[in-house]
């Protein structure tokens, strides 16, 4: 996380970064170090024990839902949309 911090810190602010993360902890650890994200796009976060369902491909457990509106405290557009053309969902409150 910190070499990311330390690259994305430094480009030029011309170029446009994409990136794909596993956890919704490794966006907040990025948002913390200092990255400033425009939005993050939640999706495929699939059943495992202990996480509820917030929309037809995403489950979160507590932890996520709470980096999640960091994130979004923070400024950031969070929103779930599997595919360009579908309508973003938002993040519950």
């Amino acid at each position: 996380i910190d070499k990311t911090i330390n690259v994305i810190g430094n480009a030029a602010p011309h170029q446009k970064i994409f990136l794909i993360c596993r956890t919704p902890q490794t966006v907040r650890k990025l948002v913390e170090g200092g990255i400033d994200l425009k939005d993050v796009n939640v999706g495929n976060m699939h059943f495992s024990e202990g996480k509820k369902q917030i929309s037809s491909k995403v489950y979160v457990d507590d932890q996520d839902l709470t980096d999640l509106r960091f994130i979004k405290q923070r400024g950031v557009n969070v929103f779930i949309q599997d595919v360009p053309g579908d309508q973003k969902e938002q993040i519950p409150d």
